[in-house]
């Protein structure tokens, strides 16, 4: 009995490894440097301009209803002052990103920058 559960234990802690590893070797993971960058300086947005990328985002489905909630408004329902919004990256390479349209009507094709971060508007 205990070798049964000594080889599922193996096998299960393998699997997390390989897991690990393939998700690290194809997902680029910026730096506090490069997301301070992007968000403060190359895809940095107007509290109306971030509304407009959340409200985009939504309506290409980009972002949930949840997630729209929770960067435009407060917890009292208020608009935030600062929403946040997301910028859109190549997972292989973080420094290819896109500059996604801050209003809906624009196109919705991501391309390979499937991946995001949250930025804080001005």
């Amino acid at each position: 009995m205990k070798l049964k559960h000594y080889k599922t234990f193996l096998t299960a802690s393998a699997l997390t490894l390989c897991s690990f590893t393939a998700l690290n070797s194809v997902a680029a993971i910026p730096d506090g440097i490069e997301m301070n960058k992007r968000c403060n300086e190359l895809d940095l947005l107007t509290p109306l301009q971030a509304r407009g990328r959340l409200n985009w985002a939504r309506a290409c489905g980009h972002i949930t209803s949840r997630d729209l909630d929770f960067y435009m408004y407060d917890d009292n329902g208020s608009l935030r002052r600062r929403p946040k919004y997301p910028s859109f990256f190549n997972p292989a390479n973080f420094n290819d990103w896109l500059i996604a349209p801050t209003a809906v009507g624009g196109s919705c094709e991501l391309g390979s920058n499937t991946n995001k971060i949250y930025c804080i508007a001005q």
